[in-house]
C-alpha cells in the first residue's frame, strides 16, 4: 500500500447558504455601527445548506508532499517514506476552481476562510509499493485563490487519475476570515480563482487572528 500526505500551510474554504428572510430582519434591526456578521454569529443564525467545503494546501516553502510504502492491512508497519517534494519537481496545470450552484436559488451566503497548518490531504493506494510507484507520473492542478497571493493546490493525480482525499485531515486553525456575500446578480456559479467583489457584493467581512 502507498500512502500520500500533504502537510504545510493550508486554507479551508467553506460556503454556506443563509436564509434571505433572516438577513433582511437583521438589516432592519441592526445598529449601523454593529457588524452584520457579529449579529449572525451572536444570534446563531442557521445556515440552510452547505454549498462547498474543501481544504486547499498553500504552495509555499512550508509545503511537503510525502509518499510512503506500507504492507497492505498491516497497521503496525512503520512504513518507508521514499519520496518527498515541495511540488517544484512535479508537473502541474493552472486550473480555476468553479463551484456550480445548480438550481439552488442563493441570494446570501457565507464564505469562511480558515487559515491553518497541518495535514490537509491524505490518500492511499492499495496493492502498490515503492518499487511500482512512478513519482514522475504525479500531476496537480493549482490556482491563485480569489486572485490573491495564496497559490493553492486543488487536485492531485497519478497518470491523470485524480486521488480522493480520505478526510483524515489534522490541522490547527490559526486565523479565520468571514465574508457575508449578496448574490445580487443571481450568479449560478462562483469562481474561487477570481476576485470575489468582481462576482458578488461583499456585505460585511471580519478577520479573527
Amino acid at each position: 500500500m502507498v500512502n500520500i500526505q500533504i502537510r504545510g500551510n493550508l486554507i479551508e474554504v467553506v460556503l454556506e447558504k443563509l436564509s434571505s428572510s433572516e438577513i433582511s430582519k437583521l438589516q432592519k434591526t441592526s445598529v449601523p455601527q454593529i457588524s452584520l456578521l457579529n449579529d449572525i454569529e451572536k444570534q446563531k443564525i442557521n445556515t440552510t445548506k452547505n454549498i462547498y467545503r474543501n481544504i486547499l494546501p498553500i504552495i509555499d516553502e512550508s509545503l511537503e508532499l510525502q509518499v510512503s510504502s506500507f504492507e497492505n492491512d498491516n497497521y503496525y508497519d512503520d512504513g518507508y517514506t521514499f519520496f518527498r517534494s515541495n511540488l517544484d519537481d512535479i508537473d502541474h496545470q493552472d486550473k480555476d476552481i468553479i463551484i456550480p450552484f445548480g438550481k439552488i436559488n442563493i441570494e446570501y451566503f457565507l464564505i469562511k476562510l480558515n487559515y491553518g497548518y497541518g495535514a490537509g490531504f491524505e490518500t492511499e493506494i492499495i496493492d502498490l509499493d515503492y518499487k511500482s510507484f512512478e513519482t514522475d507520473k504525479l500531476n496537480f492542478n493549482s490556482t491563485f485563490l480569489f486572485e490573491k497571493y495564496n497559490q493553492v493546490m486543488h487536485s492531485l493525480s497519478l497518470n491523470y487519475l485524480v486521488f480522493e482525499d480520505l478526510g483524515r485531515s489534522k490541522y490547527e486553525v490559526l486565523k479565520r476570515e468571514l465574508l457575508l456575500v449578496h448574490n445580487h446578480s443571481n450568479l449560478k456559479q462562483l469562481d474561487l480563482s477570481t476576485k470575489i467583489s468582481d462576482q458578488v457584493k461583499i456585505v460585511d467581512n471580519i478577520r479573527y487572528n
